[in-house]
């Protein structure tokens, strides 16, 4: 299920970071304990996991986010988790 901007801004911090995925192969919204809301992908880049940070939510809006990984995923850049 595809997160919402009324899941996203309604998600509070915790002691410890939290993940909420999105719905999307890998693709996870990261709250830290300060409040900051990144969005993460997983890749898997020569059979090892990596983890990239595209931006924060502020900065990287649902459309922009989406349209990112259609771009990485056809152009098959990388391979999704």
């Amino acid at each position: 299920m595809k997160l919402t901007a009324r899941q996203i801004s309604s998600a509070e911090p915790k002691e410890k970071s939290c993940k909420l995925a999105d719905g999307v192969g890998g693709m996870d919204l990261e709250t830290s304990p300060n409040g900051t809301k990144s969005w993460r992908l997983k890749l898997m880049i020569t059979d090892k996991e990596k983890r990239a940070v595209l931006g924060t939510y502020l900065s990287l809006t649902l459309a922009i986010k989406q349209l990112i990984i259609l771009r990485v995923f056809k152009l098959n850049f990388m391979t999704p988790y």
